[in-house]
This record gives structure tokens, sequence and C-alpha cells, in this order.
């Protein structure tokens, strides 16, 4: 048995926690491009505020344990996947136009989301990294909605194309690290298909 992997309802737990991260890119849409980094660097010293005084300041570990603990992998001892995604939202801000920064955060939040819990709940095909067929093609539609739903212009076969290669990489992404590479190729993806 994979000691990463967390009862249903554990991870339906942590996956609400997931989604509540979209306040990022809904709060970002109305800011400027200075104030996004701003906002987005905060976030970040936030996160590694709460990684590495989880096991040393005592008001931080109370927190911690007392909401994310039960919900934390066992790869996450030293450092948790929300932070290894709040640091790849900063790099994305760093070097893309705001429409694909948005896109690729939602895109990465809420598939992501979506291919793991339908992927728990429905899936017999395993691939890679305990990642089943059922939950790809769950993220690939996810996927295909946010993007025909974005503020980018993209045809039909582009937004396919896009998809297509997001669930790839979500696939064959380390479940440690998928949530620091999705945001990340998902930018690069749309920036190049553009």
């Amino acid at each position: 048995m994979n000691n990463n992997l967390l009862t249903y309802k554990q991870e339906v737990y942590r996956k609400i926690h997931h989604l509540s991260s979209l306040f990022i890119p809904l709060i970002m849409y109305y800011l400027s491009d200075s104030s996004s980094l701003l906002f987005i660097s905060g976030c970040l010293l936030l996160a590694l505020l709460i990684d590495f005084g989880r096991n040393k300041v005592l008001f931080i570990k109370k927190i911690f344990n007392y909401t994310l603990k039960p919900v934390t992998r066992s790869y996450e001892t030293n450092f948790l996947s929300a932070s290894y995604m709040i640091i790849s939202f900063f790099f994305i801000t760093l070097f893309f136009e705001t429409s694909i920064i948005i896109t690729a955060m939602i895109l990465s939040i809420v598939a992501d989301t979506t291919a793991a819990l339908f992927g728990m709940k429905i899936g017999k095909v395993k691939l890679f990294y305990s990642k089943t067929l059922e939950g790809s093609y769950i993220f690939f539609l996810t996927s295909y909605l946010i993007l025909y739903f974005s503020n980018i212009d993209l045809s039909n076969f582009h937004m396919i194309i896009i998809a297509f290669l997001t669930m790839f990489v979500e696939l064959l992404s380390p479940t440690k690290f998928d949530n620091f590479t999705l945001p990340i190729a998902t930018s690069l993806i749309i920036y190049f298909v553009l």
C-alpha cells in the first residue's frame, strides 16, 4: 500500500483546502501587474512561514496540527505541496501575462482536484504515481472547460491540444511535485500555442 495515499474523506478535505487557493487568481484578476507580483510575493511569504514555522513556532504548529496535519502526506514532512504550488504561481507571475497566469492557476487548482477525487472514487486503471486513466480523463475534460470559459482567444483545436498536454504533464509528474510542474507547464503550453 502506498502510504502517500489518504482515505477518500481525507482527500476531499485536502482538496477543499486546495480549492480555497482559488482566491489567488480571483484577487489577481482585479490587480495591476505590479500589485499582482506584490500580492503573490505575500502569499509565498505566508506559505513559507507556515511551512517552516509548523515545526518550530508553537502558535503555527497548533493551528497547522488542527487544520492541515490530518491531510498531510508522508512526503510533506519538510515541504508542503501547497508551498510548491505558490512558488510556481510566483514564477509564472514573473514571466507571463495576466490572462495566461490566471488560466494556468485555475486549471492547476480545479483540474487537479477533479482528477484526484474522481480518480480515487471511480478509477480502476492505474497508470503512474497512483494516478488513474479515469482521473486523467476527468482532468482533460475539466481543463478543456476551463480553457473554453477563459478570456484567452483559443480555437477548439488549441483548447484540445492544451488540455491534452496539461493532462500528460499532470499524469507524468510525481504527486509530490505536480503542484509545482503543472502551473509552469500550463503557462508555457498556452504561451507557445498562442
